[in-house]
């Protein structure tokens, strides 16, 4: 019985050990240099009896292996979870990026939580301005595609620029149309955010 309890103690470390050790590299060690002394141990003890001392020792050499090639598989699936965990934030980092250049400020977060819900607020007043660039097609057909990029890019920053000095939101870009608006966000007031936008146009340089 005493021999049978020692056997279940040093498969009871064997077990236990995974729970302690972080990586899976520092359990094979700890594992391999238990095994071998479980097994010498188990050579010492039933030198009387050569078949019982390996057989011992080879039954905790096998479990061993079983737990170290246990712990690698978690620690390839815990791995595996946070690349996968680390693309989806970085991902989505990208898409609040896109948006917000696209959307305005107080709709990105509800987008992203629930992409598939209809939203819709509603404003007492507002004031939408939609700008298109004059004669784009013939502009567009003098230029490369690069060129026509980086020119709608160029024009789009400046009215960006614009909006947020006269606390305008923008809305959308839609090919070569800018729309923006006064009085759409919750919880603003749509007078006050009309008048504000007025003064600041016709006040300031643009």
């Amino acid at each position: 019985t005493r021999d049978y309890d020692l056997l279940a103690t040093n498969l009871n470390f064997v077990l236990m050990t995974p729970l302690v050790m972080p990586r899976a590299w520092l359990l094979e060690v700890v594992l391999a240099v238990w095994s071998l002394a479980c097994y010498l141990h188990s050579v010492i003890v039933f030198a009387h009896h050569p078949a019982e001392a390996h057989v011992r020792g080879c039954f905790v050499i096998l479990v061993s292996l079983l737990v170290v090639k246990v712990k690698r598989n978690m620690e390839r699936d815990q791995l595996a979870a946070c690349l996968v965990e680390t693309r989806q934030a970085r991902l989505i980092e990208d898409l609040h990026n896109v948006l917000s250049h696209m959307l305005p400020a107080h709709l990105v977060e509800p987008m992203l939580f629930d992409p598939s819900r209809a939203r819709a607020d509603r404003v007492d007043i507002a004031s939408v301005l939609f700008i298109e660039v004059a004669e784009f097609d013939e502009i567009a057909a003098l230029l490369d595609a690069p060129e026509v990029v980086l020119f709608l890019n160029g024009l789009f920053c400046e009215i960006d620029a614009l909006c947020a000095r006269h606390a305008v939101t923008k809305v959308e870009t839609i090919g070569a149309e800018y729309v923006c608006a006064v009085g759409v966000v919750p919880g603003e007031d749509g007078v006050a955010a009309l008048n504000a936008s007025a003064q600041g146009a016709f006040g300031s340089s643009c």
